[in-house]
């Protein structure tokens, strides 16, 4: 190496210092998204959402229930009084419905007449009378008395709206009474912080992970150091080109940082395996040519192959998953130009041909007679898997990314037992003219009917209202435009349009579409009306719908992108051909998988299948390479069986660290993921190999056929 390599490599790391600052500071220029970015706006769900928005006001509900030994007790009827009224000056708090707002309400000639059963907190002589009410039972009170709900209604996107109320809760809660919180908001705060604890808390765990692995396979405690390290930077280049693009941090794009660091932190990984064993046998400027020539292309089309497999991702019809794709791929292709150009000029300044310790070699060179038998055995499983895929359920469910025990599916299932609902679905009822008496009877048909429908456990409605204070429906109408009034009808009314909320116990996607479907077949009965329904739980469904629709054209396109690249590179066809066979039997195996244990099709698990394309085919690529170079199976498979297998583990490892995740979202998909590399390490070393064996023989076969037919001739 010459003299002047030195100062070219002091270059080299300054201008990657001085991006890396800079990246640095567009780090901090990310904002955090709930998960209506995960949802395509243009779903019919989506733009009722809207509509309902404009007429009634963008706002979200929550629900908190408390567990008390009896509304009527005084001292407990006092505390909740005093807790809802720090409540209520929350900023951000709409609106509170308590058990200290109802009231028997009677329309006379001076007006409305309301005798509440609390007053300033404390029971009124007619309280018991809230138990009688069908307006407040099942809504802000159950039958026995003992369980009570206050139901607040929040400005959409009220910056920390969850944490002030739980702390507020926490604070001023009475001594003996247990609460539940619940709602959209709660679910967002919940992922949110999840998604800082996976930002912030993962990357250093997986660099102690990675350096231990590497460590026992190179032998060094600096070069072991050095893959992880550099990986963890191309995450931050990663994140920090996100803040600069403006793209946000959701409970998907937080795994990009995940992603990078194991998936590329192998490209150092055989880059300084190779160099040190070439350094231990010539100089540090051979050493480095050399394994530039031996790992250089093989590096650079495993990034590009990866980069294929999560690029797939821009087709799909949601701005988190075309975000996720674009920001792994420039991670990827990150982590791999450093392995190319920063480990060179690091070796400069370390000697890192010295290994202290006997390196760990995960040996499994399988023999041919072994790999026809698991031929033989893979190929039945694959007759068998469509019988397992068949069982595949795309479904999704916001409260089930969430563990058993968590306090977000605690409080669901609080919600759902003692008063039937956790997320609303909402049926708008407009007219072209204002309500008259004759709308009462189709009202009531129709609320009636929406009972029936199965996994309804309720209706909340105007009628109620009507009903409970025998007010005729107009004269509530005209109350609802009186701006002294207003406040109290508002959730119901807006112009020539009332809202009924349906009350459902289920939160996954697929019953509320089932829902769906029911009320508007139902809708159309009563066609003097202009109905639409929409719910949070169905744009989450519109959001499955549109995983689905690309699911396939997904793994296509990225299977395609990889088998041009291959082909393009090694300049054949055969070898490609054999190469992409691992990467097909493990999306079939994956999927299979799925059906077997059950796991839904959702946002998370729908990104497996083209993941582990672009990570599997990392093997077949540098076992081809490899036996491109030596020429000999035997060889090949002695210099790149150990590699595998450690690469293998060494990934399974990084993502098998999700299992410890608080979301059950990211234990699913780490464990998928950890089960698919190792799928996909034992295909490669059985099939490629075996595979490259029948091919060898025949090249072998045809070229002898040639030479002696040319020897005849001649």
């Amino acid at each position: 190496m010459k003299i002047s390599d030195k100062k070219i490599a002091i270059i080299v790391f300054v201008i990657f210092a001085v991006l890396s600052v800079v990246f640095s500071y567009f780090i901090m220029k990310i904002q955090m998204k709930g998960t209506e970015s995960l949802i395509p706006s243009n779903d019919p769900s989506v733009i009722a959402m809207k509509k309902m928005e404009q007429e009634f006001g963008s706002s979200n509900q929550i629900m908190i229930i408390f567990k008390t030994n009896g509304i009527f007790n005084l001292k407990t009827s006092k505390s909740l009084y005093e807790l809802v009224e720090s409540l209520k000056k929350v900023k951000g708090v709409v609106n509170v419905q308590s058990i200290f707002d109802a009231a028997s309400v009677k329309f006379t000639l001076m007006g409305l007449k309301s005798t509440p059963y609390f007053k300033n907190g404390l029971p009124t002589p007619q309280a018991s009378q809230i138990l009688k009410s069908n307006l407040y039972v099942g809504n802000l009170v159950d039958p026995s008395g003992k369980v009570t709900s206050v139901i607040l209604t929040v400005s959409k996107n009220s910056k920390g709206i969850v944490d002030k109320i739980k702390k507020l809760l926490n604070e001023k809660t009475p001594h003996g009474l247990m609460y539940y919180i619940t709602g959209e908001d709660v679910v967002d705060s919940a992922m949110n912080s999840s998604v800082i604890v996976l930002a912030l808390f993962y990357p250093p765990l997986l660099f102690g992970l990675m350096w231990l692995l590497y460590f026992l396979k190179l032998g060094n405690v600096i070069a072991a150091a050095i893959p992880p390290l550099l990986a963890i930077l191309a995450a931050m280049w990663t994140y920090g080109i996100a803040g600069m693009l403006g793209f946000p941090l959701n409970i998907l794009t937080s795994t990009v940082g995940i992603f990078v660091i194991v998936v590329s932190s192998s490209y150092g990984l055989h880059f300084l395996d190779r160099y040190m064993f070439n350094r231990a046998t010539t100089d540090h400027h051979n050493a480095v040519v050399k394994t530039m020539k031996e790992e250089g292309v093989p590096i650079a089309m495993s990034a590009f192959t990866t980069m294929a497999g999560f690029i797939t991702f821009v087709l799909t019809g949601i701005n988190a998953f075309r975000t996720f794709g674009i920001l792994v791929s420039i991670g990827v292709g990150t982590s791999a130009l450093f392995a190319i150009v920063l480990i060179p000029a690091i070796t400069k300044f370390f000697d890192l041909h010295k290994r202290v310790i006997p390196t760990l070699k995960f040996k499994f060179i399988p023999s041919s007679k072994f790999n026809k038998i698991a031929i033989s055995l893979v190929l039945v499983l694959i007759v068998i898997s469509p019988i397992f895929i068949s069982k595949i359920n795309v479904n999704s469910d916001e409260f089930g990314y969430f563990k058993f025990d968590s306090e977000v599916r605690s409080s669901s299932r609080v919600a759902g037992k003692y008063f039937g609902w956790v997320l609303p679905v909402y049926v708008m009822v407009e007219k072209s003219k204002p309500f008259t008496t004759t709308d009462v009877v189709q009202l009531e048909k129709l609320i009636s009917k929406i009972k029936k429908i199965p996994d309804v456990s309720g209706v909340n409605s105007i009628i109620d209202i009507s009903k409970s204070f025998n007010i005729p429906l107009p004269i509530l109408q005209a109350l609802s435009r009186n701006p002294t009034y207003s406040s109290y009808f508002s959730q119901w009314f807006s112009g020539n349009t009332t809202r009924l909320l349906v009350k459902t116990p289920r939160t996954d996607t697929n019953s509320a579409r089932k829902i769906d479907r029911d009320l508007e077949a139902l809708a159309k009965k009563f066609p003097q009306y202009n109905i639409s329904i929409t719910s949070p739980a169905l744009t989450y469904g519109a959001m499955n719908s549109s995983i689905m629709k690309n699911q396939i054209s997904t793994i296509f396109m990225a299977f395609f992108f990889i088998l041009g690249l291959l082909i393009l590179t090694f300049r054949s066809f055969i070898p490609p051909l054999i190469a992409t066979v691992p990467i097909v039997l493990t999306v079939v195996f994956n999927f299979a998988l799925m059906g077997a244990m059950k796991v839904n099709l959702e946002i998370s698990t729908a990104i497996v299948s083209s993941v582990l394309m672009g990570l599997v085919i990392d093997y077949s690529i540098h076992t081809i390479s490899r036996y491109r170079m030596s020429k000999n199976i035997d060889s090949t498979i002695a210099e790149v069986g150990p590699v595998i297998v450690d690469n293998a583990l060494g990934l399974m490892a990084g993502f098998a660290t999700l299992v410890f995740s608080p979301l059950l979202l990211y234990v699913k998909l780490g464990a998928l993921l950890s089960v698919g590399i190792g799928i996909g390490a034992f295909l490669t070393l059985v099939f490629v190999i075996e595979l490259l064996r029948i091919y060898d023989k025949r090249k072998k076969s045809v070229s002898k056929h040639v030479s002696k037919k040319q020897s005849s001739k001649g």
